[in-house]
């Protein structure tokens, strides 16, 4: 598991760690797991989950978040995944420059799981096909709204200043192209 860290710029008092998991299937399928630990009744959690939707400005709630970029290109994507059961996909052709839409082939799927320790969001999504055969950085993030008001940030790493996840010194973590069996 790898361990997110809250931005030092705004405080987490409430949860106690948020760890993530990620791997990429031969067929370019990425999932992620994001395992928070708190107690769930903290967290602001958006609408009623009926049905996995693409939806938009998913970070203005609770949401999980993975960036990927290809070794020396400046363009990445983005992916968010509500508790609500809404996505959304963008592909960036530099640094928060020129986003749109990021078509992706099939619906992702995404799972929530609930204790009285811990929220859990599970989530697989295809990625395109120009993403699916190289090593990859990755910057594995997420937004945590509580129901007081609060927010923090969670990332791998942080860069300078307030939180930003589309910096580069958020992409730290490398996951190789995956072999075809």
């Amino acid at each position: 598991m790898l361990r997110l860290l809250p931005h030092p710029q705004n405080g987490a008092q409430s949860i106690y760690g948020l760890s993530a998991a990620c791997t990429i299937s031969p067929n370019g399928h990425l999932w992620l797991r994001y395992f928070v630990e708190c107690d769930p009744e903290i967290l602001a959690l958006a609408g009623d989950y009926d049905e996995v939707k693409r939806g938009d400005k998913l970070w203005e709630n609770t949401v999980f978040e993975l960036f990927a970029q290809r070794p020396g290109a400046p363009e990445y994507l983005e992916c968010n995944f509500s508790t609500g059961g809404e996505w959304a996909a963008y592909h960036f052709d530099g640094y928060r420059s020129d986003m749109r839409d990021q078509e992706i082939a099939q619906m992702p799927e995404i799972y929530l799981e609930f204790s009285d320790s811990h929220f859990a969001l599970e989530a697989t999504i295809l990625l395109p096909p120009d993403y699916r055969a190289c090593t990859l950085n990755l910057a594995i993030t997420s937004i945590l709204h509580q129901n007081d008001g609060k927010k923090s940030y969670w990332s791998l790493a942080h860069g300078e200043g307030p939180p930003d996840f589309h910096h580069q010194a958020c992409f730290v973590h490398k996951v190789a192209a995956p072999v075809a069996s």
